[in-house]
């Protein structure tokens, strides 16, 4: 892996996380280990939980966080789930290279 692969400039607006509900992360393949991972350095502190398809569990809150994660920003199932969060008034968050999931950021107050 070369030192370019490693260098990120990441982009992070908001300052707060709504309090209380569950960090519910949504990725296919690589984005869901990397989700299972961020499961694990959680601990205690809050319930996290990993969504590897294309639709949103029914046991959603409103509380909740959905942050979706794709490397290109175009998995079509991380894309389905990010929208069904959208109509249920879930706050989103985004970690993507670019994609759709990108251009949809700013919608998402990201």
């Amino acid at each position: 892996m070369g030192r370019e692969q490693v260098l990120v400039d990441p982009q992070v607006t908001g300052d707060t996380l709504p309090a209380g509900g569950r960090l519910l992360i949504a990725g296919m393949g690589g984005s869901a280990s990397a989700g299972q991972f961020l499961a694990l350095l959680a601990g205690s502190e809050r319930e996290v939980r990993v969504v590897r398809e294309d639709t949103l569990p029914a046991w959603t809150r409103d509380d909740d966080l959905l942050l979706a994660m794709s490397h290109s920003g175009n998995t079509n199932e991380t894309l389905a789930v990010r929208t069904q969060a959208a109509e249920r008034g879930i706050a989103r968050a985004a970690v993507t290279s670019g994609g759709e999931l990108l251009s949809r950021a700013p919608d998402d107050g990201v």
